[in-house]
């Protein structure tokens, strides 16, 4: 109770006193261009540490934005493979066929949709009738699950104007399996974004989608005679009389565990929180998290802008509606919002659609891209320039094959006496994917006390880790290789030299040591790791934050 009295001091203060602040910076990051903007998704896809940008044209060639460094975009969509001309709406990224790159699902709107596969070499190739992926609709929602839980990830595609499907990933092809699974949701019109979610913390996917006109929010639960069962109503998550749903995104905003959710709605957006039961409660009027009557939110992200630990939330409004601008509600930790766009330099007009979250220059806060309907400029990049910065940690998580980017995996981390959930999710908001990067802002604390991840084997508790840096965790090894071979909670010469006297046979090291000194995280101590921990101790400086350049899916 302290803590939570002392947390919403903390937040009231840095509200008042240091100024959540964004820059619209599209222009000069080569972002800029006059298009109809409908899915924005955000994915490494040439594995360099810095994340990419896909964006769903509606209105002619489709775009894919190459992170140069430095909040500098180069668009390769064409040069690169990926250049469908069609009414693009959605972005998906995953690695379906287990290669360590990711692959891209683009849906578009009557028309055939396209699996890009990832050649690794910096181009796509179209694959969607070589692995059995065809499917042909008005595509408005999507996500990548593994609702089976072999480890490889299927898709879950919702058809606005038909019935939802579910394509089941055999080994990286696919297999239709809506029906045997009853899978294919409420059976009308007006089905809008769905994405994987595990609601109850067991471990198994759950579809969770919302509707327009009235229709309710659905929550697919698979039964154990094989089929998927709607209990959206007796978790009281349906909200049939006040949702004309759009779009959702998932997190846990009051830091107990258990994941809520929020849904762009026509005129005033829901916040459901999870009571940890099997039910939700609707707490939008007491959370102050809706937007203002005649507003058309689509896009919309939980991110936190400040660092201080508490998930805030972006809307990405249809501005021509009811010129109702984009807002940004900030989380003060006390379960309640105070909207706060205007002066944060979140407030616009851009008849917006999609909208994604990701740390774009590895400076340690997130930033945020909305795309909309714009002649002028049909993408904004808001650089996030909020002072001063509380403490960070980044997560990459490393599967085991097949599920190399751990899709669905669930992590927690505790600082200060206080836990912080998330989980890796390809498909949120509006047609949109937030980065597989996953972010932490510390607030009051200044160093982390352990990270738990629940990996499909069992879980590990990772502690000594760093903060201020993005690090990746990798499913099989218990430890987080840190270097700190002699236990003095640094590393320093003294742990090179005993990795030295180790490789040459002086000396030996136990389980524990073996696995602090695996930098690289390959299962093998060798000469590599010295180089990788020299490197680290001489790139050390305060002005210079240390990202760590091991790849997801290298071996």
């Amino acid at each position: 109770m302290i803590f939570r009295v002392s947390a919403i001091i903390y937040c009231s203060l840095t509200l008042l006193f240091s100024g959540i602040q964004f820059s619209e910076i599209s222009e000069t990051a080569g972002l800029a261009t006059p298009i109809q903007g409908k899915g924005v998704c955000v994915f490494d896809y040439n594995r360099d540490g810095l994340d990419d940008i896909f964006v769903a044209n509606h209105s002619g060639d489709d775009l894919l934005f190459r992170n140069d460094g430095g909040l500098t975009f180069t668009e390769i969509g064409n040069s690169a493979g990926v250049f469908s001309t069609g009414a693009s709406q959605l972005g998906l990224a995953a690695d379906y066929d287990a290669d360590g790159d990711l692959d891209l699902f683009v849906g578009v709107t009557n028309a055939r949709c396209s699996l890009y596969r990832n050649e690794g070499n910096g181009s796509f190739s179209e694959v969607s009738a070589e692995v059995g992926l065809i499917h042909e609709g008005n595509v408005l929602g999507g996500s990548w699950g593994d609702y089976n839980d072999d480890g490889w990830p299927d898709l879950y595609i919702v058809d606005f104007g038909g019935q939802n499907y579910l394509f089941e990933n055999t080994g990286g092809s696919f297999l239709d399996v809506t029906g045997e699974t009853g899978a294919q949701g409420p059976m009308n019109d007006l089905c809008m974004m769905a994405t994987f979610f595990d609601f109850d913390n067991d471990g198994d996917f759950e579809i969770l989608g919302t509707q327009d006109g009235y229709r309710g929010n659905y929550l697919l639960e698979m039964q154990v005679y094989g089929l998927y069962a709607n209990l959206a109503a007796e978790t009281g998550i349906q909200a049939m009389e006040s949702l004309q749903g759009m779009g959702l995104t998932i997190a846990d905003y009051n830091r107990d565990g258990w994941f809520d959710v929020y849904f762009s709605n026509l005129h005033q957006n829901m916040l459901f929180r999870n009571n940890g039961d099997r039910t939700f409660s609707d707490v939008s009027a007491e959370s102050n998290a809706q937007d203002p009557f005649f507003s058309m939110t689509w896009g919309t992200v939980f991110f936190d802008a400040d660092n201080d630990g508490w998930l805030d939330i972006y809307n990405n409004n249809e501005s021509g509606f009811g010129n109702i601008g984009n807002t940004f509600f900030h989380n003060l930790g006390d379960g309640t919002f105070q909207e706060m766009g205007d002066t944060a330099g979140l407030e616009s007009f851009n008849s917006g659609y999609g909208a994604a979250a990701a740390d774009f220059d590895g400076d340690g806060d997130q930033d945020i891209i909305a795309v909309g309907y714009d002649d002028e400029n049909g993408i904004e990049f808001y650089r996030n320039d909020t002072t001063p910065a509380s403490d960070w940690l980044e997560i990459d998580l490393a599967g085991a094959v097949p599920n190399r980017y751990a899709l669905g995996v669930r992590l927690v981390l505790w600082s200060g006496g206080e836990q912080q959930a998330d989980f890796i999710q390809s498909g949120n908001g509006f047609l949109s994917q937030n980065s597989f990067t996953k972010h932490f802002g510390l607030g009051e604390s200044s160093a982390v006390d352990s990270v738990i991840v629940y990996w499909p084997g069992g879980s590990t508790c990772y502690e000594g880790l760093p903060v201020n840096r993005e690090i990746t965790l990798t499913e099989g090894m218990d430890c987080y290789p840190n270097g700190d071979l002699n236990s003095d909670a640094d590393l320093d010469i003294l742990d090179i030299v005993l990795l030295v006297s180790y490789l040459t046979g002086d000396i030996q090291l136990n389980t524990d040591q073996e696995c602090l000194a695996d930098a690289n995280q390959d299962f093998a101590v060798d000469i590599l790791d010295i180089v990788t921990f020299i490197g680290e101790i001489l790139a050390r400086s305060p002005e210079q934050v240390y990202r760590k350049h091991t790849k997801i899916g290298k071996t």
